[in-house]
């Protein structure tokens, strides 16, 4: 899978080693070797594994799934092999001893990240086989991770053609695809914060960016900056007007890549908040029965010194 570079923007990979880094801590020679592709320009998709929920306690993603600059994949589906679009859009996380795997849920098991980035339907039918033939069913996330990865491709090759070569930032594209999550979580809930250790973002949902393939009104912008330590950046949206009352779901995404986090030493801490800049108040219906305010008139980026190691 490439776009129209000269080299591949995307690498697929639905392999895991289960032997390695099996507490998810993303020090190991394979994470440095995922960081690798990632600091020459390519992102690496790769699945989850299929190791279950670890009892809530114990993060079963693959090695080397765990890299900071790795994007990583779950497969969401119940009980079948095929599927229709409501199945591929409402599908519950693939569950059991051989479910879909769990992220980090502590400081000793993921390092505090959720590690898991989005989900995509897990199985398909009628796939090629040895015997030239079409007749092998599968599900897991080795299923869903190249969805993601066809995704990234496609969407690469439209940003090229619509705006610029700055996709070919695996950075940018990144943050990209976390936008593209439905925000369900373990929960049952629309997630409004953070992310979700079996869902990441929650389900791929990627729409065609036009009348046909989204809701008026709609917007997107991407971009990247720079922030020092102790820094605020602040950065204004929909041009500082309010945004329309019948908007009912607003998400934003930052990303960045750090290169200590695979020896273990102190990461950059950066958070992010929407802040309201009026006290009007206009209420709007979101996803999943949640309200969203909707008078979001920027985000605010803030750099703090981090102060945990290993």
């Amino acid at each position: 899978m490439i776009s129209r570079s000269t080299t591949p923007n995307v690498v697929n990979l639905s392999w895991s080693d289960y032997t390695n880094d099996t507490s998810c801590r993303s020090k190991s020679g394979l994470s440095e070797d995922a960081n690798d592709l990632f600091q020459n320009g390519l992102l690496l998709i790769k699945s989850a594994g299929n190791r279950g929920d670890g009892g809530g306690t114990d993060c079963k993603v693959g090695a080397p799934g765990s890299a900071i600059g790795v994007f990583t994949v779950a497969a969401h589906v119940q009980g079948r092999t095929t599927g229709n679009e409501v199945d591929v859009r409402t599908d519950g996380i693939r569950s059991g001893s051989s479910g879909s795997s769990i992220g980090g849920v502590s400081w000793s098991e993921g390092r505090l990240r959720s590690i898991v980035d989005i989900s995509a339907y897990g199985c398909r039918e009628k796939m090629f086989d040895t015997s030239g033939e079409y007749s092998t069913d599968s599900c897991g996330t080795s299923i869903a991770a190249p969805t993601v990865a066809a995704a990234a491709v496609n969407f690469i090759d439209w940003y090229k053609h619509t705006n610029s070569d700055l996709i070919d930032s695996p950075g940018v594209l990144f943050t990209n695809m976390l936008l593209m999550g439905d925000r369900q979580g373990q929960s049952g809930s629309y997630l409004t914060s953070k992310f979700d250790e079996p869902w990441g973002a929650g389900r791929l949902q990627m729409r065609k960016f036009d009348s046909s393939g989204l809701d008026r009104p709609d917007g997107w912008d991407t971009g990247y900056t720079c922030i020092d330590d102790e820094e605020t950046a602040v950065f204004s949206i929909n041009r500082g007007s309010a945004i329309s009352s019948s908007v009912d779901v607003f998400k934003g995404v930052i990303y960045w890549y750090d290169p200590r986090h695979e020896d273990g030493r102190s990461v950059s801490d950066i958070d992010m908040r929407r802040e309201p800049r009026s006290r009007l108040k206009t209420e709007a219906q979101g996803a999943a029965g949640k309200s969203l305010n909707a008078t979001i008139w920027m985000t605010e980026l803030r750099t703090v010194a981090a102060d945990r190691t290993n």
